[in-house]
């Protein structure tokens, strides 16, 4: 899955940059960011205002931020989200980083709460972590199949290639977009 979007115009909430050019300008939440040589963080909401986009390849936003600095640090209030949806036990979808640059990416059927999401990626040795849209969003892809399949049709995609297998991953993309 990727940021959320608003289910009437179908627009992500948050700012999308690919290959270094914005695709989408959004106005809420944390933000996934990586450099061209694969270096990746979270950058909070409150933080967005102050650093320089054009310093990343890839930039996906729309989230809220769930650890920073190795600490859980929820505050949706702060960064813009007030939808009582987003406080309810749902499906969670979230992206980390962790202190040695290794990207988590984690999709939870289970209903859980943000606090038990935020728990679990810090579990998992998350440095900085982001929610990503959940709900019927939720959704991953790998190795050719569904390992969670989202109940609706997806907007915007975090895809993430393995280099060595990079044409095959295309291909597998495709299809995902395609079942989509």
């Amino acid at each position: 899955t990727g940021t959320f979007f608003d289910t009437k115009s179908l627009l992500p909430t948050g700012d999308i940059v690919i290959n270094g050019v914005r695709a989408h300008k959004g106005s809420v939440g944390s933000a996934l960011c990586v450099t061209k040589d694969n270096k990746a963080k979270i950058v909070p909401a409150k933080y967005r205002g102050h650093y320089d986009e054009g310093a990343f390849d890839t930039v996906l936003a729309g989230g809220l931020t769930l650890v920073y600095d190795g600490k859980i640090s929820l505050n949706p209030h702060a960064e813009g989200f007030s939808d009582p949806a987003l406080f309810r036990y749902n499906r969670r979808t979230a992206v980390g980083v962790t202190k040695s640059n290794k990207l988590l990416m984690v999709s939870v059927t289970k209903r859980i709460s943000l606090n038990k999401l935020a728990k679990i990626m810090k579990e998992l040795s998350a440095y900085e972590a982001m929610l990503l849209d959940g709900g019927s969003s939720t959704a991953m892809f790998a190795n050719g199949r569904f390992v969670c399949e989202p109940t609706r049709r997806l907007t915007n995609l975090l895809v993430v290639y393995d280099a060595v297998n990079a044409e095959n991953n295309k291909k597998n993309t495709s299809q995902a977009q395609s079942a989509n």
